[in-house]
């Protein structure tokens, strides 16, 4: 997905895309209700320096990337923090 995709078109293309219904998905994104908790979520995510997803945060250290290897870095990262994840 690029920057041009950040529109309402965009929005509901990809909806369609996941199946979602497109009326109601329409509706939800036109009305607005959660625009504020995005924009919230959007700003602490770029004040932290997370610019794409996933992102995972350990104890304030964090390790972000796309595909097989996040698993791996999740783990690394909690070992190099002392952080047991067999439980």
């Amino acid at each position: 997905m690029t920057t041009q995709d950040f529109s309402r078109d965009g929005a509901l293309a990809l909806a369609a895309r996941h199946n979602l219904d497109p009326d109601q998905f329409a509706q939800c994104f036109d009305s607005q209700t959660h625009l504020d908790r995005v924009e919230s979520q959007h700003r602490t995510a770029a004040q932290n320096g997370i610019t794409r997803t996933p992102t995972v945060h350990l104890n304030g250290q964090g390790a972000a990337t796309i595909g097989d290897a996040l698993i791996e870095q999740v783990r690394a990262l909690a070992d190099e923090l002392g952080i047991d994840l067999s439980n």
